[in-house]
């Protein structure tokens, strides 16, 4: 993730990228299963280019540079190196103007495969999560991974933020976080993805659990959120000790959710097969949770969306 960042921000790459190129990024997770015309298109390329000799469920991750009809221009394995990226498209727009002009693509969107289609719920919460493992920031201390963010997504339905709600407004009262909530949030976020994507929390590694609402301010609608959970792997190889703490405000007049705020932090251990290179022993992972705004980045599904069954149907 941290390696992306370098590169796609980097000036030269954002300057061909802006002015000689239509940028597109996909999660091929998805467009490797798709039966639509995305799918089509993503096999066409990527079938001619660098892992084109792969067995067809092996990944097809990767940069790829194409026509609109669907001829490569250029490939590569992502590197960590602006550099590399800069070389890459320049080559690519060097094959594009000694190649004929393209088919032109028409300008409605294709419909989309419906078994991998991700949309927040409608009339539900989309939340912000940002990950960190908190450093020092002393003079000449060397960057790694574990100095990024994480970032992700969490969806709630209308009827689960409903849910949430306490039957009596009367200050102090305490109603627990609905099970299918509480499980979702647990199993799904309280993850370390600073270096990538990781592994989820299989329903029998939650050892504790216990997250409570209680009504703080009747006028202004707003409930305190508190609790604690400890997450372990069969083998204590992997885990998370964790306190969390947060605000949830109801706008009454206009029944909705206004304000969403919740922070998690404690220590956690171990690593998973795609995010290698953790802090040895424990270390402090802190996550913390917002309401998302209306831009097309707040619309990019959960990573743990993959298996939408799971994600949604957690805990009921």
């Amino acid at each position: 993730m941290t390696g992306r960042e370098l590169v796609f921000s980097h000036p030269d790459v954002v300057r061909l990228a802006r002015d000689s190129f239509v940028p597109y990024a996909g999660d091929q997770w998805y467009l490797h299963r798709q039966k639509d015309a995305p799918g089509q298109y993503f096999w066409k390329v990527a079938q001619q280019g660098h892992y084109k000799d792969q067995p067809e469920d092996a990944s097809r991750q990767g940069i790829y540079v194409a026509t609109p009809d669907g001829r490569l221009l250029g490939s590569d394995r992502f590197s960590p190196s602006p550099e590399r990226m800069v070389g890459l498209l320049r080559r690519s727009l060097t094959q594009a103007k000694q190649t004929p002009e393209t088919t032109t693509v028409a300008d409605e969107a294709p419909a989309t495969d419906a078994r991998y289609r991700r949309e927040p719920p409608s009339g539900g919460l989309v939340l912000d999560v940002f990950t960190r493992i908190p450093r020092s920031d002393a003079a000449g201390e060397k960057w790694t991974p574990n100095h990024a963010t994480g970032r992700d997504h969490m969806w709630l339905t209308h009827s689960e933020w409903r849910a949430l709600l306490p039957a009596s407004w009367k200050k102090g009262v305490r109603v627990a976080v609905p099970r299918a909530v509480a499980e979702r949030l647990i199993r799904f976020h309280l993850v370390d993805n600073v270096r990538g994507e990781p592994p989820v929390w299989a329903p029998g590694e939650i050892k504790q659990s216990e997250l409570t609402l209680t009504v703080a301010d009747p006028t202004a609608g707003r409930l305190l959120l508190e609790g604690v959970t400890r997450l372990e792997t069969k083998g204590s190889t992997r885990g998370y000790d964790a306190r969390l703490q947060g605000y949830v405000e109801y706008d009454r007049a206009g029944d909705r959710i206004k304000r969403c705020d919740l922070l998690t932090w404690g220590e956690a251990w171990g690593s998973g097969p795609y995010t290698p290179g953790a802090p040895s022993g424990r270390f402090p992972l802190v996550i913390a949770f917002s309401l998302a705004g209306n831009a097309p980045a707040d619309r990019v599904p959960p990573q743990a969306s993959r298996d939408l069954t799971d994600y949604l149907g957690a805990g009921r």
